[in-house]
């Protein structure tokens, strides 16, 4: 089974995981008292983005003090599923509801919206559901090939990296960049304004070698996802290059890698394997030959 079927069929795993999960919330939010009054509905100046936007506040009771006192949490799930079918109604459906400003949102309407949500045959109710492929779901199943464990989301065994030499980290957003012969921590270092690649995903760790990625999960257009860009992994390979060509990191032990997965993703590596100046440092493949690169590094 190759990369793509894998990502897909634990996408689709995830999907009905997801839909299991918000259909109960629109069942709740359906069945909402309009005189709750832990529910709350503002409408405040977003500084950001420099725009009015709807905040939502839901409180849900856990218990009761000695006092008498009710101890109260948010509740995540519900105030966020109320945010996106508010989000809902004012893109789409704000002539349906008379809606002429932010202020005239109310709850009956979001109520009212979850309710013929909740009573649409399933095949549609999918539509509505959180989508995996915009929760960068994608890319999380490329660390668990990387890994060797996709048992959350499917019941294919798989062999990934040797766990006795590597870990796999994922990287936060901004927290590591190769630009201009270095790795840099936006957060703690002065980037470029000529930089041109965006953070690197994930880091590899072993005694031997420190391996970074890049990854990029893409079907066709028509499938999970749109088709890849290849211009932003040239971006990575660009900067990859200067890094391996910068003296100082001659004998650093680090190399580069872009994970390519996906049907529309595999037509783009010929191309940009073309472009690497130091195949024994910068690698180009799909999450299996990746790993079988990687692994091969433990015997060099």
């Amino acid at each position: 089974m190759n990369e793509s079927k894998i990502i897909l069929e634990c996408t689709n795993f995830k999907r009905l995981q997801n839909f299991k999960e918000d259909k109960k919330l629109w069942k709740e939010i359906s069945e909402i008292n309009l005189d709750n009054q832990l529910i709350k509905i503002e409408v405040k100046f977003d500084q950001k983005q420099n725009k009015r936007s709807l905040k939502f506040r839901v409180q849900k009771i856990i218990g009761k003090r000695k006092n008498g006192k009710l101890i109260l949490k948010t509740d995540k799930d519900l105030q966020n599923m109320m945010k996106s079918l508010s989000d809902k109604i004012l893109r789409v459906n704000k002539d349906d509801y008379n809606i002429k400003d932010l202020t005239d949102l109310k709850l009956w309407m979001i109520k009212d919206y979850a309710k013929i949500i909740y009573n649409l045959d399933k095949k549609i109710q999918l539509h509505f559901c959180r989508d995996p492929s915009r929760q960068t779901f994608g890319e999380t199943v490329q660390i668990s090939l990387l890994q060797g464990d996709i048992s959350k989301w499917s019941n294919k065994r798989i062999s990934g990296l040797n766990p006795n030499f590597y870990t796999v980290e994922r990287l936060a957003k901004k927290e590591s960049i190769v630009s201009n012969g270095k790795i840099l921590n936006p957060k703690i270092h002065k980037i470029s304004k000529k930089q041109i690649s965006r953070s690197l995903d994930v880091k590899i760790n072993s005694e031997k070698i420190t391996a970074y990625g890049t990854l990029k999960y893409s079907e066709p257009v028509g499938g999970l996802t749109t088709d890849l860009q290849p211009g932003e992994e040239k971006d990575f390979i660009k900067e990859f290059n200067k890094y391996c060509e910068n003296p100082k990191n001659r004998n650093d032990n680090v190399v580069f890698f872009v994970q390519a997965d996906g049907t529309a993703a595999k037509l783009s590596i010929p191309e940009l394997k073309k472009l690497v100046e130091n195949k024994e440092r910068i690698f180009v493949g799909t999450a299996f030959e990746v790993i079988k690169w990687l692994n091969s590094k433990i015997s060099n």
